[in-house]
């Protein structure tokens, strides 16, 4: 009777197991990068291991892939959520982590700089643990900010931040050193140590980080009613003609607005947690839509 029992009990805890295990997965998504932009020689590396080939634009890469990229080359990449990263000329860097975990609402995402430079904008504000890290070969950057930077050159690493802030804690273990604004954090033979530097000037050559994403178009409904219609980073307000509009969760935007007689643009304006802002005018053409 015992033997009956003792099946029954173990099977009742295996299936226990194998639910717990499915259910994790069910709440933990690993996210996937879309190559956004790109200019001239760039290769990836599938899952780390294998030859590398010619990245194109609008290829996907997710955790274990390796990117390079030759001189007066770089390479953009958008999640869904809007959070960029961009790997500068002469650099290599490697997907360790992506994933986002629905059931705690946190997530985790590491890129690992072998050489070079890369700069990266977070979307969204990080919160519950959530964090983005870049490890170099002698440190690890954890930024829970908005907009840094990190740099690689013979063998030591620069840290830039235009918003928020970051934190570099050496692999071996030592003393953790902040980056901010207005302070990069220089790395060298002694160790880490941050320098004044004017707010901002390390981005100058990326404007495009500096500010959110906007996109939008104008449709005629009828001969009095426009649709306005757009995208934008999650966590960002945006404007029309001055005017507040809803932001859907995912950054999409879509109004219905009264024509004035007239009246063949609008300004439309987006405006991010840091009050960093963006513009466009969109245009209503003869086919109804911008151009």
């Amino acid at each position: 009777m015992r033997k009956p029992v003792l099946l029954i009990f173990t099977n009742a805890c295996i299936l226990i197991a194998i639910f717990a295990l499915l259910t994790q997965s069910l709440f933990i998504v690993q996210r996937v990068a879309q190559v956004s932009a790109l200019r001239g020689a760039v290769e990836v590396q599938h899952g780390g291991s294998g030859p590398f080939e010619t990245l194109k634009q609008g290829m996907e890469v997710k955790t274990g892939d390796v990117v390079r990229t030759a001189a007066d080359s770089h390479a953009e990449f958008c999640w869904l959520d809007g959070t960029r990263w961009k790997l500068l000329g002469n650099s290599e860097a490697t997907v360790q982590q992506a994933r986002f975990s629905s059931d705690a609402q946190h997530e985790i995402s590491r890129l690992q700089l072998a050489q070079g430079k890369l700069v990266v904008r977070i979307a969204r504000e990080l919160q519950n643990d959530s964090k983005f890290e870049v490890e170099t070969p002698t440190s690890l950057v954890t930024s829970r900010g908005q907009v840094f930077s990190v740099q690689i050159q013979s063998g030591y690493s620069t840290i830039d931040v235009y918003k928020g802030s970051a934190s570099i804690t050496p692999i071996g273990g030592g003393t953790e050193t902040v980056a901010l604004p207005s302070k990069r954090a220089i790395e060298s033979p002694d160790g880490w140590s941050t320098l004044p530097v004017a707010e901002g000037s390390e981005f100058k050559t990326e404007p495009d980080f500096t500010k959110p994403q906007l996109r939008a178009s104008v449709r005629s409904l009828d001969a009095n009613h426009v649709l306005i219609n757009g995208e934008t980073e999650v966590e960002t307000k945006v404007m029309v003609d001055g005017k507040a509009i809803p932001v859907l969760g995912t950054g999409v935007f879509v109004r219905r607005v009264a024509m004035v007689p007239g009246t063949k643009s609008w300004k439309i304006e987006c405006i991010d947690r840091y009050d960093q802002r963006n513009a466009l005018t969109a245009n209503l053409c003869a086919s109804g839509s911008t151009p």
